[in-house]
């Protein structure tokens, strides 16, 4: 009656009373009337007499009572300890009764429970595996150890081609599932064998004898194997007490009838076949707690629990039970259900198992035993009867920065219509491993170059994906901002390779992405980064390899263009040979030229033929015509030629004298010299454009000066000071020198003080014969001369400013409005080239220190201005009239502006009421006087010399706490507080007070220190300011106003420190995003001497702007492929940093770029292990050819090589047909080839090195390049220095001409003067008339042999001392190191002898950089 149709318990009655016998002793009310486990082993065995037990009724009752509660409760499992919404043991005390259920209802319920029981094994017959047995791993899978039904097996399964696994398998279906394994993380070759050794060992051994595992009994004696119905394998003693089993040591899976005790655990395995270890762990804690975890593939760490029963200090033992039923059992006897009970079947007509999926989700399988169990309701194969969780994409959400996700690295996850996981790459993406998707996704195409930036930004497109994202990969997050902007801000970032924009917040994600997920439950979209020729992100059918692609692109037109010239050689062999054999090709002539200049002599007759017998007129001068003209030589570009009618006659010398004079004149804006004609009577001048005097003043009297600057935007933006600098001009220029104005008067004419007048016509001053110089050599002086001139205007002190009054950004910098004392000034700062701040500073320190700025984001151009409107506005407007920035009184009436002695600028109305002040808007400083109020903030600048909104802030919040914080920047979104004064919830003023004391004070009195009173200086003898640095810290500067102050040894004449928060920022900038206190890869160091922190590049890494080192590093080696692996690792290296860190964690962690938090210190310990390639000894990245390239490069390099051979055997033909003797011709002087625009002659290397006798006698050696002795025919046997450039990088043909005619174009007496060039193949070689190199010029200065630089030159020898100090000013003007070369300033100083001129260093090693 208890089994009803249990036909398997029906046929073995007196086991079956046995079994029901022992379960009643089991459950005895009295506890210590139940056996131990250990004894009903014993009893389930055989071992011990089951005697009758007494009547355990009043147990059944407690029993049902405990299981009609649990059926008032939800199955789920979080709630088992809530309190029922009705007494249920009450309910059940009244309306039920034990003597109420029938013997069927009883054991209805009795044996369910029975079956519950932690039975750690049952009674069955099975096969010993007696010592000394072994098993060896063959190819046909037959070689196994059966269980007694035949269920399970244990043996050797082939997994592919890779190898064998020691396994238990289900051994009756047609897969051969396998449910445990040995070595699945080490298969073993065929010929490995697995022993049970004859002192009871299980060893498995290779086909070479090692030891890959072997089982560990808990105790000696072991006697025999088995493999059990169950699918246990058990190593037992002659008593039957099991020693070992492998239930008790799972991999991924668990069967019916097993048991966990804690401590256990799953481990998933990598992919569908392959068993080595995965990502995912099922474990059940020591604590109790019941979890499923995400973990790194190489170690036994955990990541991120995704799944927990909650069950920490309750939970005991994990049961699978025959009938399909997964529980957890509590301590105190309670069950928690993993598993519904609803779908739960029994094992007698289906096998069973659970399982840890490669996929992190864990499953309950069935499959039916026989077709006749089927049903209708499970085919015959695996069929998932619950999981957990039930969506893993969703679930795993990392919680740490750690770990890839469901999916591997750069890839999604997205859950299928089976509800199971698919791992997906996104655009631009490929999977790492085709065969196993879990793996993650590589990039497909080239990643943005952190050396070109912005400029490579136009080469990629955002590809955009709803509702997805990635959730641990962030390095910035921005908030308040647009999609626009988002995907902008990613473009031009190199390090960004997708961005998230939901809700208005833009999240900025570095690779390796990790925990990508789709769903609709997201929102949002995911913006890939991609280049835009990779059109789609997955090579399709069987096309040639991406990789290829590059190579065919590269050796394609190679091999075409081969081809192609083959073609070309062949066809003109074949039109040589059909030629009428009496033609001969005509020979062009060399046209004559002037020696040292190479201008060319133009015949009058060429001349009149390229003017159309000079018939446009362009121009009339006093003594002169110009015409326009067309030369083929210039390819087709028009010449002005002139004209030269009214002149006395020179001679031969004189006019070549004046030709090569105006040759040697070049300027961007004066007239290049081409060529000229003395031909008999006719003398003329031919010219590339016509920057005349006559010309110019006619272009002034008709009000055309754009005329004469064309594209100069500076100067068009000006016009009212371009007038006045042309007609300063005139005058200089005049003919008479009495009419020509001094330099002081030229000076005042130029600021302003003098007013100029209108010049007369200085077209007389053309004339030749009256003066020793041409026009152009006049202009080629006076206008780089008047361009530097400095235009000042005086600063003027001023109390208040009236409305209507201006100031202009110009060079000088003195134009401003000054506070009374003169402490502080308010107007235009030059910064540098970059343009003009409009700011207030300190007027009477050397430096200027600027403590306000208005438009710091955004500088203006020369020629903008700031005006204090009619109305009273204070506005910024660039020269466009564009504005810039104003100020926002707080009411209208303004009547008057004022600079105060504060350092505060002011708008205030007739009652000196301050409408505005620029304290209410601080920049990056406060001065003292100044109160910030709650709300109000200072924003780091870049860098010393970039006022432009930084990364860091210092804020007085509206809750009262005054911190300094990291920023998101470019917006003002704040990231990491990094230092605070713990005052929230107070009203709060931040004052800095006279004495240098800067404080909180609040509401209630009370003050609350921020700098130490001690370090306070008077405002009376100090400047003072406290200032948010560039690189975090917050600082306060004093400086001594008299130099009285910086003699008694404690202050100096600049700015000292006094105070700083906080003291090492370095560490305190722990933040999970952001780059930290220095930029992206870099790693902050706290200075020995000035405690200021230092940002420094790692082992192969260099700074991505050397001039601001915060801005971060960018790796200066090509990075390991993802498609070589681990076979690539070899080329790399680990560098090894003590105590340095980029900050997660304390144990071992990967890092991905770009690396953020960076710092060293003795507090850090541990070390930075760095991955640099082993080539990587300099800074200079290494190019190999791609594995998948050599393919390629094996069919097409033949190709090449042969078409390539090919050329040469056609043109060796054509040269020794040429050239063969029975056809030689008369030799004709062919025409040396020339450079278009400068004249300067290419010679061949031979004639080089015969001038130079074989390259003989060296004159002196530079960085890149010999310089040689030299003699040619054509310069009357004068001597010449030959610059051989041995060392260079190959350039392209125009790079170098580019760099000869600038080179050509350079003239001045005391400067070399280049002749010609040579560019045959690798021969470059610069052909020079004397030899002035810097190098050779230090070495005469140390000789003391100045007059071996100016040879003739009487004027400069006649003031030796006055030449040796030029000299020393210019050797300092071109040292290679930038920091070291003076100022304009200070060359001014040096000249004038205001500051001595000190020895200078050696600079050669400068001319390699310019060479």
């Amino acid at each position: 009656m208890l089994v009803e149709h249990e036909e398997a318990a029906l046929d073995d009655m007196r086991r079956l009373e046995k079994l029901v016998v022992i379960a009643f002793w089991c459950i005895q009310e009295d506890p210590s009337l139940r056996p131990t486990m250990k004894k009903v082993t014993q009893m389930l065995e055989g071992a011990v007499e089951v005697s009758v037990p007494p009547d355990p009724s009043s147990f059944i009752s407690s029993i049902m009572k405990e299981i009609m509660i649990k059926a008032f409760f939800s199955v789920d499992p979080g709630i088992y300890n809530e309190e029922p919404a009705f007494d249920s043991r009450e309910f059940f005390d009244k309306g039920l009764h034990k003597t109420d259920l029938s013997m069927a209802s009883v054991l209805s319920l009795l044996l369910p429970f029975l079956l519950l029981l932690p039975i750690s094994t049952i009674a069955q017959t099975y096969r010993n595996v007696s010592l000394g047995s072994s098993l060896s791993a063959l190819n046909n899978n037959n070689s196994f150890w059966a269980s007694p039904s035949g269920d399970f097996a244990f043996g050797f399964r082939q997994i592919g081609s890779s190898g064998f696994l020691l396994a238990i398998w289900f051994n009756k279906i047609t897969d051969k599932t396998v449910v445990w394994s040995a070595n699945r993380d080490k298969l073993v070759g065929r010929g490995s064998k697995v022993e049970l050794s004859t002192d009871g060992r299980l060893v498995l051994n290779d086909p070479q004898g090692r030891e890959i595992w072997k089982a560990e009994p808990m105790d000696t004696g072991v006697t025999y194997a088995a493999m059990l119905d169950t699918g246990n394998l058990v190593l037992a003693n002659k008593d039957s007490v099991n020693l070992w089993e492998s239930f008790n040591e799972p991999t991924d899976t668990i069967l019916p009838t097993q048991i966990w005790e804690l401590g256990t655990r799953l481990l998933s395995r990598q992919s569908e076949v392959d068993y080595s270890r995965g990502r995912f762990q099922f474990s059940l804690q020591t604590d109790g707690n019941l979890v499923l975890y995400t973990m790194p593939p190489l170690a036994d760490a955990v990541y991120f629990a995704y799944w927990a029963s909650n069950t920490v200090g309750r939970g005991s033992q994990l049961v699978f039970n025959q009938s399909g039923y997964i529980y957890l059992v509590e301590r105190n006897g309670t069950l928690f259900e993993i598993s519904s009970t609803n779908n739960t079947s029994p094992t007698r007509n289906l096998y069973q198992r659970v399982v840890l999926d490669y996929d992190g989700v864990l499953r309950q399988y069935v499959y039916p035993k026989t077709s006749s169990s089927r049903d209708g309701r499970w085919p015959q194969s695996w069929s998932t009867v619950w999981d957990m969780p039930g969506d893993s994409c969703m679930r795993i959400t990392g919680g740490t920065t750690s770990g890839s996700g469901a999916c591997g690295f750069n890839s999604y996850c997205e859950l299928g219509e089976d509800q199971r996981p698919i791992c997906k790459c996104p655009p631009g993406y490929t999977s790492l491993d085709p065969g196993n998707r879990m793996k993650g996704c590589k990039q497909n195409f080239v990643s943005q170059s952190c050396d070109e930036g912005v400029q490579e930004s136009a080469l990629f497109e955002m590809r955009q994906m709803p509702n997805t994202d990635w959730t641990l990969s962030d390095f910035e997050k921005y908030a308040s901002v647009t999609e626009d902007w988002c995907r902008n801000v990613c473009l031009n970032d190199c390090f960004c390779d997708v961005a998230i924009f939901r809700d208005d917040s833009c999240s900025m994600k570095k690779l390796p992405l990790s925990n990508g997920r789709i769903d609709s439950r997201i929102g949002g979209k995911a913006l890939i980064k991609i280049r835009r020729d990779n059109s789609s992100s997955q090579p399709t059918g069987r096309s040639t390899p991406k990789k290829d692609h590059y190579t065919l692109k590269v050796l394609g037109p190679l091999l075409g263009s081969s081809v192609f010239l083959n073609f070309l050689l062949l066809l003109a062999a074949a039109l040589y040979f059909f030629k009428p054999f009496h033609k001969r090709s005509q020979t062009l002539q060399p046209y004559p030229v002037m020696s040292g200049i190479n201008l060319r002599s133009f015949t009058y007759k060429e001349l009149e033929e390229a003017t159309n017998g000079f018939k446009e007129e362009l121009g009339v001068g006093a003594f002169a015509t110009v015409y326009k003209g067309t030369l083929a030589m210039e390819d087709g570009n028009a010449i002005a030629v002139k004209k030269l009618e009214m002149m006395e006659r020179d001679c031969e010398l004189e006019f070549k004298t004046e030709v090569g004079t105006i040759g040697r004149t070049n300027h961007k804006n004066l007239v290049q010299l081409l060529g000229f004609c003395d031909d008999g009577q006719h003398r003329l001048l031919d010219e590339n454009k016509t920057i005349l005097t006559d010309w110019a003043y006619d272009c002034y009297r008709a009000g055309r000066l754009d005329m004469l600057v064309e594209h100069e935007e500076a100067a068009l933006d000006d016009m009212r000071r371009l007038e006045k600098l042309v007609v300063i001009a005139f005058w200089c220029i005049q003919e008479d020198p009495s009419i020509r104005p001094t330099m002081k008067k030229v000076t005042q004419m130029l600021e302003g003080a003098v007013e100029v007048s209108v010049p007369p016509d200085p077209s007389s001053f053309i004339s030749l014969h009256k003066t020793d110089l041409s026009m152009a050599s006049v202009l080629s002086l006076l206008l780089p001369f008047l361009l530097l001139l400095p235009i000042s205007t005086i600063a003027q002190t001023y109390r208040n400013v009236s409305l209507g009054s201006s100031l202009s950004a110009l060079n000088n910098n003195n134009t401003f409005w000054a506070s009374p004392s003169g402490d502080f000034a308010f107007g235009f700062r030059q910064i540098g080239s970059s343009g003009f701040l409009l700011a207030i500073w300190f007027n009477k320190i050397t430096d200027k220190t600027v403590v306000w700025s208005a438009n710091q984001d955004k500088l203006v151009g020369r020629g903008s201005k700031v005006e204090l409107s009619t109305d009273g506005r204070l506005v910024l407007n660039d020269p466009q009239g564009r504005e810039i920035w104003k100020a926002e009184p707080m009411d209208t009436g303004v009547t008057y502006a004022a600079m105060l002695d504060t350092g505060n600028l002011v708008l205030a109305n007739k009652d000196s009421v301050n409408l505005w002040g620029s304290f209410e808007e601080p920049t990056d400083t406060i001065l003292p006087t100044q109160i910030l109020e709650q709300g109000n903030r200072l924003i780091s600048r870049q860098s010393q010399m970039d006022y432009s909104r930084g990364r860091f802030q210092f804020k007085l919040q509206t809750d009262g706490n005054l911190v300094l914080y990291t920023t998101a920047f470019p917006t003002d979104n704040v990231y990491f507080a990094y230092w605070s004064s713990n005052t929230v919830g107070t009203d709060s003023q931040l004052v800095f007070n006279q004495s240098g004391y800067i404080y909180l004070r609040q509401s209630n009195g009370s003050l609350v220190e921020v700098t130490s009173a001690n370090n306070t200086s008077s405002t009376i003898n100090f400047y003072q300011r406290a200032i948010l640095d560039s690189d975090g810290v917050f600082r306060l500067y004093v400086y001594p106003k008299s130099s009285g102050l910086s003699t008694d040894g404690r202050w100096p004449e600049s700015w000292s420190t006094v105070a700083s928060i906080p003291s090492n920022i370095c560490l305190r900038i722990t933040g999970d995003f952001g780059s930290g206190a220095c930029g992206f890869n870099s790693y902050c160091e706290l200075g020995e001497e000035d405690q200021r922190p230092i940002c420094k590049c790692p082992y192969g890494y260099t700074y991505l702007d050397p001039s601001n080192r915060m801005k971060g590093c960018k790796q200066n080696f090509v990075s390991q492929s993802c498609d070589e692996g681990v076979q690539e690792s070899d080329l790399f290296e680990m560098r090894q940093m003590p105590n340095t860190d980029w900050p997660l964690d304390e144990r071992c962690w990967k890092k991905k770029l770009p690396l953020s938090n960076g710092r060293i210190d003795s507090s850090v310990g541990g070390k930075a292990l760095i991955k640099i390639r082993r080539e990587n000894s300099s800074s200079q990245s290494t190019c190999t050819i791609p594995k998948k390239d050599r393919y390629t490069l094996k069919v097409l390099g033949p190709l090449l090589g042969s078409s390539v051979f090919l050329n040469f055997l056609l043109l060796l033909a054509a040269a020794l047909f040429f050239f063969y003797p029975y056809n030689k011709r008369s030799q004709t002087l062919q025409q040396y080839p020339v450079m278009s625009g400068i004249n300067l002659r290419s010679f061949t290397y031979k004639e080089l090195e015969e001038a130079t006798n074989g390259f003989k006698e060296k004159l002196g050696d530079g960085a890149f390049a010999t310089v040689y002795k030299g003699t040619l025919a054509m310069e009357d046997g004068n001597f010449f220095a030959v610059k051989k450039l041995e060392k260079m990088e190959r350039e392209g043909e125009q790079e170098f001409k580019t760099e000869v005619r600038a080179i050509g174009r350079t003239n001045h007496k005391n400067l070399v003067q280049l002749l010609g060039f040579c560019d045959e193949g690798q021969h470059r070689l610069l052909d020079e008339n004397k030899v002035i190199l810097t190098d050779w010029a230090y070495d005469c200065y140390r000789a003391g042999r100045l007059d071996m630089l100016v040879e003739n030159e009487e004027e400069a020898l006649d003031d030796s001392r006055r030449l040796e100090k030029l000299v020393m000013i210019a050797l300092w003007c071109i040292q290679e190191d930038p920091s070291l070369r003076p100022t304009m300033k200070k060359v001014t100083q040096m000249l004038e002898g205001a500051v001595e001129v000190s020895i200078p260093p050696d600079p050669s090693s400068f001319i390699s950089s310019i060479v």
